[in-house]
């Protein structure tokens, strides 16, 4: 017998068929260690720590009465990791996405949030207060970061008429993406969260995406024992 949020998922998905609707579930990566630690990662392409494994597993668990029917990600393997179980569930390939992958920070890679503070305390000042006006040394604008991201997200979603999809990227690009899908501009980075391994939910017909739900993590309450990450 269907349990009653199966029969809420399939009836879910018929409206979107009938609708024309395509659901699209935007996630943030799960957890690695340069999270914990504070250190900028852009293009490094660092793996998932044992938390982000755990997060991992928790968004399959949180997607399996979803009908998943594509698999999107930054090429990046943190991205890659948290799809995997996903992918494996719905037996689907991870197709990877160069207009996905995370920002690139130039000279601020691989190096702590202390030292650049330190080392760059002008700029990050305008990066805490001004974000949309910085360009990293070497690296790129949020303004840059937004137009090759939301190329790659239209496309996907234009791809996918009436279906189910799923898209793992990164804190940089969810942020700025659902800042453009909410009409605003990068200026509003700071006023977005989301947390590793967050689910965001939208709806998109009519070239029209509708904002349904935004950095859900409740199916992460389970995974206890640190203290909260700070938005980084």
């Amino acid at each position: 017998m269907m349990s009653r949020a199966m029969l809420d998922f399939a009836i879910l998905r018929v409206r979107f068929c009938e609708a024309g609707m395509t659901e699209i579930i935007l996630v943030r990566h799960g957890q690695t260690e340069w999270n914990t630690q504070l250190i900028f990662r852009g293009r490094n392409d660092i793996p998932l720590n044992e938390r982000g494994y755990k997060q991992a597993s928790a968004l399959a668990g949180a997607l399996k009465e979803r009908n998943i029917d594509a698999i999107y990600t930054s090429p990046l393997r943190r991205a890659v990791e948290t799809a995997q179980p996903v992918a494996t569930l719905f037996d689907l390939e991870v197709v990877p996405v160069q207009g996905l992958i995370d920002i690139n920070y130039g000279e601020w890679e691989g190096v702590s949030y202390h030292e650049i503070k330190k080392r760059y305390t002008d700029e990050y000042a305008q990066w805490e207060q001004r974000p949309e006006l910085v360009r990293f040394p070497q690296g790129e604008t949020l303004d840059a970061v937004k137009e090759r991201s939301l190329d790659a997200f239209i496309d996907i979603a234009r791809k996918n008429p009436a279906r189910s999809v799923l898209i793992i990227s990164h804190r940089v690009i969810n942020k700025v993406l659902l800042c453009a899908l909410l009409g605003l501009s990068t200026a509003h980075f700071w006023e977005i969260r989301q947390d590793t391994g967050c689910i965001n939910v939208m709806e998109y017909s009519d070239e029209r995406f509708v904002l349904c739900a935004m950095n859900d993590t409740c199916h992460l309450k389970e995974l206890t024992g640190e203290p909260a990450q700070p938005d980084f």
